[in-house]
This record gives structure tokens, C-alpha cells and sequence, in this order.
């Protein structure tokens, strides 16, 4: 059976397991650890056991790139866990697909421009049965997002 592993990078990004049938399996925050004050970065050993334990077939995350506003320092600090990400995906053996922002918003029917919370509505919609892992403080739009891109990644390359 196929397991797709949606990522919606960065460090208060998400992980969305959803199997071949369009339903969410499993939604959590990717595992970080304190490197020092206020400094995070990917937990490499916690992600590892997780892609063990779950064995997804398939893995989706978005393309990212820096943006004009971001400083260096954090411009810098989110690609190295970016692609602490793709490396672990990668070297478990998982084939890994990266999808653009455009892609896959316009995949959920979120116009252009429109803000992170739109994510969320449009998850709700796509997947009621989603509710629960994405109320109170669990309601964030990266949770939506891997969510969203896991459900692209089976519409166009799954089944």
C-alpha cells in the first residue's frame, strides 16, 4: 500500500503521512532539538526513527528559496534544515518529489496571494476528517500545508 509522507519544511514545519486511499494517517511537527539559545535544528535521530517506523513510499515537500526579506542568518538556517530534510528522506530510500508553492495551492483552490490561513480553511474543506488533528493549538497553516502537498502528490502521481 502507498504511503506519502507530506513536508512542510522549516522549523515549525509538519509532517502528513496519508495513505493511497486520500486519508491522513498521521499529522505532527517535524522534531527538532536546541542546538543553543534560541537556536533549533532538525532532530536528524528522531526523523530516522520515524521514516523507519512508517516506511512512507513516497515523500513530497515543497521547493522553497529565500526571500528578499529574509535575514542571512535565517535565510541560511532554513535551507540547511531544508535539506537536512531531503537528505534523510532521500538517504532511507524514499523517492522524493519537490513541488512548488503555485502547484500545489492551486491544486487546493487557494487563489494567488492569498495568506497562510487559507491553508487551513482549504484542508478542512479537502479533508474533513482532518478536523481533530487540526483544531486548538494544533489549527497552524504548515500542518494544512503537508497536508495539502501529500494530497497533491497522490492526485497527480499516485494510484
Amino acid at each position: 500500500m502507498m504511503t506519502i509522507l507530506g513536508i512542510d519544511p522549516g522549523l515549525s514545519g509538519a509532517l502528513a503521512w496519508m495513505n493511497s486511499s486520500g486519508e491522513v494517517m498521521q499529522l505532527e511537527d517535524i522534531p527538532v532539538f536546541n542546538e543553543g539559545k534560541r537556536k533549533k535544528a532538525v532532530d536528524a535521530l528522531a526523523l530516522t526513527a520515524l521514516l523507519i517506523d512508517r516506511r512512507p513510499t513516497h515523500a513530497v515537500i515543497e521547493a522553497v528559496h529565500a526571500r528578499p526579506t529574509d535575514s542571512k542568518t535565517g535565510a541560511f538556517t532554513f535551507g540547511r534544515n531544508t535539506g537536512a530534510l531531503e537528505a534523510l528522506v532521500m538517504s532511507a530510500g524514499i523517492p522524493l518529489m519537490r513541488v512548488s508553492p503555485i502547484v500545489w495551492r492551486r491544486f487546493a483552490g487557494l487563489a494567488a496571494g492569498v495568506g497562510k490561513d487559507a491553508s487551513l480553511a482549504a484542508e478542512l474543506r479537502l479533508h474533513p476528517s482532518c478536523r481533530p488533528m487540526l483544531e486548538g493549538k494544533q489549527a497552524r497553516h504548515d500542518r494544512a500545508e503537508a497536508v495539502l502537498m501529500a494530497g497533491w502528490y497522490l492526485a497527480n502521481h499516485g494510484r
